[in-house]
This record gives structure tokens, sequence and C-alpha cells, in this order.
């Protein structure tokens, strides 16, 4: 498996207000982003630099570890 890169805190703090327009879901645990203060990471899918990766903090910490 290949490891993704992490979006910028910046980036995605940016892109919030676009984000929130979609439903964001776990590609982990399938579980739906419904609390905009909840923090989740994206990260870049390294095949497709495009298209961006949403994980809950617990999928994130679990994959990733804690950043």
């Amino acid at each position: 498996m290949t490891r993704a890169v992490p979006v910028e805190k910046g980036t995605m703090e940016s892109q919030t207000t676009l984000l929130s327009k979609r439903q964001l879901v776990c590609v982990e645990c399938l579980r739906r982003w419904l609390d905009p203060h909840e923090r989740w990471r994206l990260y870049l899918d390294p095949d497709d630099p495009e298209c961006t990766v949403p994980y809950c903090q617990s999928c994130a910490e679990r994959e990733f570890g804690r950043h």
C-alpha cells in the first residue's frame, strides 16, 4: 500500500467551505463527518494528486500515527 501525503493544515481550513457542501465519509470506517469542529485529516492520493482522501481522527491515527 502506498502512503498518502498529508494536506497542509491551512489548505484544509481554506477548503472547509467547499467541503461542507459535499458529504465527507471516512475511507476506512465509512463514518460521515457531521461535526464541523471535529478534526479530520485529508490526504492526497499519491496515484492521483487531484484526489483527496478523508480519514476520521481515529482511523487517521491508527493508519498514520498522531500528528
